[in-house]
């Protein structure tokens, strides 16, 4: 284990962001060396992206990961990032584009008395540890993109009028051979489960509903996305965008529950998609 860092050790840190067809799928990358220790952090988004914005979360996720005050060197072949953060250590206001991620930078600058020295890297001239972490963020891009290739054929099996969400919840109903199935597929990671069989087809749905977007809510950000949930079956669909009266009971119950679990996230989308689409990412293999 890394030994505790004296007060004010220089912790030097090497930084890259990198967006696939920017704004894109995206990946950063931090590399935080100190004494003869480093450790390298690296991050995929959740959303569509722009190269700034993935150098930003790079050096605020570095930033954030220091536990007390540090002289930091942050290498980085970014000017924006470099030239903001100048900016911001002079007293200016926040940059207006990116501001939500300018305003957490602020804050990790500012959690401890760190000082700081900014030094631009040229991009691919051979710095060993730039190029590290142009790799890194690469690769994170390239695993973001390839989860969301995954989810083309149930995105393409859809209305395009619906908005865009980055996370995607699949169900699909019980059948002689199977019991309800749900999926939770984001940029980076998917869930799947399943729910006991019931008397009432679409009881089990809801209760599959619910699974999964009790598994949803726990995943990091949950409470800045909206989830686009696709089914094969179309009755909860009208249901849920209240084009049918719930009359069933017991749904009623579960929709109690289902409306408490809607406002753990940014907001709720709901669309038809046949069987032969849905099935696949519920169960084992997508």
């Amino acid at each position: 284990m890394a030994p505790s860092l004296p007060s004010h050790s220089t912790m030097t840190i090497t930084t890259d962001g990198a967006v696939l067809d920017n704004p894109g799928a995206g990946g950063w990358a931090a590399l935080l060396e100190y004494s003869n220790h480093e450790r390298l952090l690296v991050g995929e988004a959740t959303t569509t992206v722009t190269n700034n914005q993935m150098e930003l979360d790079a050096v605020i996720a570095a930033l954030t990961a220091l536990k007390r005050a540090c002289h930091v060197v942050l290498r980085s072949d970014s000017q924006y990032v470099l030239n903001g953060m100048q900016q911001l250590g002079d007293g200016q206001p926040l940059p207006r584009k990116n501001r939500a991620r300018w305003h957490q930078l602020a804050d990790a600058m500012t959690r401890f008395p760190h000082t700081f020295s900014l030094t631009w890297v040229p991009a691919h001239a051979g710095d060993p540890r730039n190029e590290r972490v142009h790799q890194e963020a690469h690769a994170a891009a390239q695993r973001v993109r390839q989860a969301h290739a995954a989810v083309l054929p149930l995105l393409g099996s859809i209305d395009a009028e619906l908005p865009p969400a980055p996370w995607v919840v699949a169900l699909c109903s019980a059948a002689a051979h199977r019991p309800p199935q749900w999926a939770v597929v984001t940029p980076t990671e998917r869930f799947h489960g399943a729910v006991a069989v019931t008397d009432q087809p679409h009881v089990g749905l809801y209760r599959a509903l619910i699974a999964s977007l009790t598994a949803a809510q726990q995943l990091p950000h949950a409470a800045q996305q909206t989830l686009l949930v696709v089914t094969n079956v179309s009755l909860l669909v009208k249901q849920q965008r209240g084009e049918w009266a719930i009359k069933d009971g017991q749904i009623r119950a579960y929709q109690v529950e289902l409306l408490a679990l809607r406002t753990q996230f940014a907001g709720l989308a709901f669309a038809y998609a046949e069987t032969d689409i849905v099935l696949p990412y519920c169960e084992e293999s997508p």
